[in-house]
C-alpha cells in the first residue's frame, strides 16, 4: 500500500478466533514523493532462495541480483529469514545502507552478539557483510536502506516531513474530510478517531 497524500483502509481478520502474529513495515516516502496518489498492489509471488541454511524471501527492494516487485521510492531492502533448525549464513551488505535485524521468533547471533525475539540488532552503516547464526528454528527480518537526510515525523497513522503536515492530516481525518480520506466500501464499523499529539 502506498499511502501518498492519504489513504483509508481497514484491517480485519477473516477468523476472529485465530491469533495472528504479523509484522507491518512502514516505509517513509521521500519528500518529493509524499503527495503522490495513493495505491494498493498485491504481489503473491516474491523472490525466495536458500542462504546458508536460511530460507530468504525478498520483501522489498533489491538484494544479490534479485528485485522484489512493488513500488519503492528510495534505495532499500527487506528480507524475511527463516529456518527450521540451526543455520549459519554470511550475507553481503551494501555499505551505503544502514541495517537492522529483528528476530521475531527464536534467538539469533548477529556478528557474534545474541539477540532474542523483539530485540533489534542495529548495525548502522558501512558494513559489507553480516554473520548470522540461528541455534534452532527462528524467524527474523533484515531491513536496510540509504539513511534519509530529511526529517521524518510519525504520529498514529500519519507520516510526514514536518509537524504541520501531521497536524493537517490529523484534523482532516478526525473531521471526516472525505475528499482526503474516503470511506472503505463494505466496512461495517466506526472510523477510529486519531489521538491528539502529545
Amino acid at each position: 500500500m502506498t499511502a501518498g497524500r492519504g489513504i483509508t483502509h481497514t484491517e480485519e481478520s477473516a477468523n476472529q478466533a485465530r491469533h495472528l502474529h504479523s509484522v507491518q513495515l512502514w516505509i517513509a516516502l521521500p519528500k518529493a514523493e509524499q503527495k503522490r496518489a495513493p495505491a494498493f498492489d498485491h504481489y503473491p509471488d516474491l523472490p525466495t532462495w536458500l542462504e546458508g541454511g536460511l530460507r530468504a524471501t525478498l520483501l522489498a527492494g533489491s538484494f544479490a541480483g534479485r528485485t522484489a516487485p512493488g513500488r519503492f521510492y528510495s534505495p532499500l531492502v527487506g528480507i524475511d529469514l527463516r529456518c527450521c533448525e540451526a543455520a549459519v549464513a554470511l550475507l553481503n551488505l551494501n555499505p551505503e545502507y544502514e541495517y537492522g535485524i529483528l528476530p521475531l521468533e527464536g534467538y539469533l547471533s548477529v556478528n557474534g552478539e545474541i539477540f532474542a525475539s523483539n530485540e533489534l540488532a542495529f548495525l548502522g552503516k558501512g558494513l559489507s557483510e553480516v554473520a548470522l547464526q540461528a541455534f534452532d528454528a527462528s524467524h527474523s527480518l533484515l531491513l536496510g536502506g540509504v539513511p534519509f537526510s530529511e526529517d521524518i515525523h510519525v504520529w498514529w497513522n500519519f507520516v510526514a516531513h514536518d509537524k504541520a503536515e501531521i497536524d493537517e492530516a490529523l484534523q482532516a481525518w478526525n473531521n471526516l474530510d472525505r475528499r482526503r480520506f474516503g470511506d472503505v466500501e463494505g466496512f461495517d464499523g466506526n472510523r477510529l478517531i486519531a489521538p491528539e499529539p502529545l
